[in-house]
């Protein structure tokens, strides 16, 4: 039953930030602290050896291989704890040769959008909604 909540509350914290980041980036665009041809490693250091940039995360061309079949689901990580399971793996193409839905992109671009922002607000977010939707 517990590993039952757990994805329920995982899937539903991952559909959140899909709503919540491209708009939170677009904010952030709008007021000039960020800008879609930033390398999310200017903002996050986990990717700073990454050429992705925001826009490709905002669109799938990044190549970030999937986090999520990585992670222990038995016990909490962290972000940066997933990201780098992630990085660690080959891309699946190189950003902008292709188009692929990665929940990756989404983690790199709650990432940026909490150091740019100052705020965990994609993360404080999605784990208020999670407990309900759970």
């Amino acid at each position: 039953m517990y590993r039952k909540r757990l994805t329920a509350a995982l899937v539903c914290t991952t559909t959140l930030a899909v709503a919540f980041a491209p708009a939170a980036v677009m904010r952030l665009v709008v007021d000039r602290r960020l800008r879609l041809d930033d390398r999310a490693g200017e903002h996050v250091p986990q990717p700073a050896g990454h050429p992705v940039t925001v826009r490709q995360s905002l669109k799938q061309t990044s190549g970030l291989p999937e986090y999520t079949p990585l992670v222990d689901r038995s016990r909490p990580g962290t972000s940066e704890e997933h990201l780098a399971l992630a990085l660690a793996e080959p891309p699946v193409f190189g950003p902008g040769e292709d188009r692929g839905y990665s929940n990756t992109d989404y983690l790199v671009l709650g990432m940026v959008i909490d150091q740019v922002s100052g705020s965990a607000s994609v993360r404080t977010s999605s784990a208020r909604s999670s407990v309900r939707c759970g």
